[in-house]
Parts: structure tokens; C-alpha cells; sequence
């Protein structure tokens, strides 16, 4: 039995099939580049083949047809350039209106994500940044000996306390001190669950 006999079948979820149609039409048409008519069958009876095979057992779904395979997306991506290079030598990616806007869509969807993730990078690294500035200013209280309750708790001070360590441990016991009564009182940024666990772990764990 081929390797891909076993491929997954897709869910019906329509973003899902969406993206999976995308990514196909795209191998699709890239593979396709300088194809003429007699390839283009031949890798249509291919993708009807391995269809075929990855189906094979399948039941079909209690609330309809089995759910396809990339295979048969596939297929029906050869199926279309057939009809394209009935008329032309070769084929040609750039000459087909649906090939471009595949492309064009994928590489917008690139960009985004990229964007994604330099977005969330700098999320990160300005959270680093608060939570550094935090623990200074907390040690810098702690030394003064004026770190008491009148210094307001902030939603990064969890995040400041993992900086301290390294610290002289008779300093980071004030700071730990000061977060226990924070904590307890539920004042400013404790007010928020999550801040106060997250807090309450590390005076925990001190």
C-alpha cells in the first residue's frame, strides 16, 4: 500500500478546508510550471490514484460522504489546468487569474503572520523590560528601607519578583514581606485574581 494511503482525512470545518484548498492550489500550480497537456493528465490520474487509496476503508460519516483527502482537493486542482493547457504549449502560473490570486493570498497571509510574530516578540521583550524596571525600583525601595504599604502593587510585580534572585537575601525578604501584605490586602493591581495567585505563588516559594 502507498504511504499516502494513509493520508489525513480533512475536517469539515470551512476555514480548515479553506486553507487546505489554498496550500493544494498553490503546490498545484507551482508543480505545474512548464507543464504541457500530457503531464497535467498524468499528475491528474496520479492524484485520482493516491484519492483512491487514501479513501480506501473509509466509512462514509454518519451525518454524510466521508470527508475528503488533500488528494481529492488535488485532483480537482489538476482537473482545472487541464482545461487551461488545451489552449496553450505550456502552462503558466502567471497567465492563470486563480494561480495568481492563490499566490497572492498566501504571501499576504506571510506577511500577517510575520507581523504576528514581531508584534508578539516585542510584547514579550517591552514585558521583560517592566518587569526589570519593577524589581530595580522594588530593590531600590527594599534598600531604603521605605518599601511599606503605602507603595502601590503593580499587575508585573510577580514577574519583577523572578529578577531578585541574586539579590542579598535580607533585601528580597522586605520585598517579600511587602508582596505577602499586598496580596492580602486586595488593594490596586492585587485586585485582580490572576495578579494576586500569581504574587501569592511567589511569596509562597520565597
Amino acid at each position: 500500500m502507498p504511504v499516502w494511503a494513509n493520508s489525513t482525512m480533512m475536517t469539515r470545518h470551512p476555514s480548515v478546508m479553506e486553507d487546505t484548498v489554498l496550500a493544494v492550489r498553490v503546490r498545484v500550480c507551482t508543480q505545474a510550471r512548464g507543464h504541457d497537456a500530457e503531464d497535467v493528465g498524468r499528475a491528474l490520474r496520479t492524484a485520482e490514484y493516491n484519492a483512491g487509496w487514501a479513501r480506501h476503508g473509509v466509512s462514509a460519516a454518519p451525518d454524510g460522504p466521508a470527508a475528503e483527502t488533500e488528494w481529492d482537493v488535488e485532483g480537482r486542482e489538476w482537473q482545472r489546468l487541464v482545461g487551461l493547457v488545451a489552449s496553450v504549449s505550456r502552462y503558466d502560473p502567471a497567465c492563470d487569474p486563480v494561480a495568481v490570486a492563490a499566490l497572492e493570498e498566501t504571501a499576504r497571509r506571510e506577511r500577517a503572520a510575520r507581523r504576528a510574530c514581531e508584534a508578539a516578540d516585542q510584547e514579550a521583550r517591552d514585558r521583560r523590560d517592566r518587569a526589570l524596571r519593577r524589581a530595580d525600583e522594588l530593590m531600590d525601595l527594599a534598600r531604603a528601607g521605605t518599601l511599606d504599604d503605602r507603595v502601590p502593587s503593580a499587575p508585573e510585580d510577580a514577574a519583577a519578583w523572578q529578577w531578585l534572585r541574586g539579590h542579598p537575601r535580607n533585601t528580597v525578604a522586605r520585598v517579600d514581606a511587602w508582596m505577602a501584605r499586598a496580596v492580602a490586602s486586595r488593594a490596586g493591581a492585587m485586585a485582580d485574581p490572576l495578579t494576586r495567585w500569581r504574587c501569592s505563588m511567589c511569596c509562597r516559594g520565597a
